[in-house]
C-alpha cells in the first residue's frame, strides 16, 4: 500500500451519530417507498389471481381413477402425426399421483411416449 504525499482533509462525524440526519431521512424514505411498492404489487397480484381463478376448474384425481387422455401435436411421436387422426385416446388408469397437477398414466406398451402428464390441456 502506498502512503499518500498530501494530507487528507476529511471531516470527522460526531461519535454518537454514524450517518448524517439527511442520509437517515433519505434511507427511511426509500424504505417506505419499497414497502409501499411491495404492498401494491401484492394487491395487484391478488386481483389478477382472483380474476384468473374465477373461471378455473380445479380437478384433482386419485390413484386408480380412469381418465381420458388428450394428446397435443407436440406429444405425438414424430412421423406419426396426422391431422385427421384422433387426438383423444381411451380411458387409462392413473398409476401414481406425483402432485395435484402431475400424474403417471398406465399406457399400453404399443404407445411409445412418456407416461407422465400434467393435468390441464394434456390430461
Amino acid at each position: 500500500m502506498k502512503v499518500p504525499h498530501h494530507l487528507l482533509n476529511l471531516p470527522k462525524l460526531p461519535i454518537g451519530e454514524k450517518f448524517s440526519s439527511a442520509a437517515n431521512t433519505l434511507a427511511e424514505h426509500v424504505l417506505n417507498i419499497q414497502k409501499l411498492v411491495q404492498l401494491k404489487l401484492e394487491k395487484s397480484n391478488a386481483q389478477y389471481k382472483a380474476a384468473i381463478n374465477k373461471k378455473r376448474r380445479e380437478k384433482v384425481f386419485k390413484e386408480r381413477d380412469m381418465v381420458m387422455v388428450y394428446l397435443r401435436r407436440e406429444r405425438i411421436p414424430a412421423g406419426s402425426y396426422n391431422k385427421l387422426k384422433s387426438k383423444k385416446y381411451g380411458l387409462f388408469k392413473i398409476m401414481k399421483k406425483i402432485n395435484d397437477n402431475a400424474y403417471v398414466v398406465d399406457f399400453p406398451s404399443n404407445i411409445m411416449m412418456t407416461k407422465t402428464f400434467k393435468c390441464g390441456r394434456s390430461l
